[in-house]
């Protein structure tokens, strides 16, 4: 059963924890974590996408596309996946206004839908999606995706980082 192996004398126990004190925990782990934002309205595999990234990332869930731009203006997720078809705003526009948005640009979008045709893929990939994955998905390929697009950009931040201090070491 959880929290069997704790005893008594352990320091976790000294003190209660109060709900101010996991609202710091939770926005540290917000901040420390690479965030990503999942966009679904099946609740069932918005959860189940969720389980599987918490393991790894610091997950934000919405409902349809409108709740998600607020979100994204708001948390700044380093990654955004997407259904296409929602209530509200769908994937498409909500992809098109969070590559319009200066605030949320930088964001990369994995749109995730059943809409396998190839004209829609066309339209998913030029409102600015990185990448379009058709419903029925395998979770492990989504998830290599998701750590290959966010290692990619550490590398590119790294190198930028490293480029500017470099600079800045020539000048002085």
């Amino acid at each position: 059963m959880p929290g069997d192996d704790l005893r008594d004398d352990d320091p976790i126990l000294e003190e209660p924890v109060n709900a101010t004190q996991l609202v710091r925990v939770e926005k540290a782990e917000s901040i420390l974590k690479t965030k990503v934002l999942i966009v679904e309205d099946n609740q069932d595999l918005r959860e189940f996408m969720k389980d599987k990234l918490t393991e790894t990332y610091y997950v934000l869930t919405a409902n349809n596309g409108k709740e998600a731009l607020e979100i994204a203006k708001k948390e700044q997720p380093h990654l955004v996946i997407s259904d296409i078809m929602m209530p509200e705003m769908n994937g498409i526009v909500f992809c098109q206004s969070l590559k319009n948005g200066s605030e949320t640009s930088h964001i990369p979008v994995i749109l995730i839908t059943a809409k396998d045709a190839i004209e829609d893929q066309r339209k998913g990939l030029e409102a600015g999606a990185i990448d379009y994955i058709v419903k029925p998905f395998d979770l492990d390929r989504l998830l290599m995706r998701v750590q290959n697009i966010l290692s990619a950009r550490l590398r590119l931040i790294a190198q930028y980082r490293e480029n500017v201090w470099t600079g800045i070491q020539e000048v002085n």
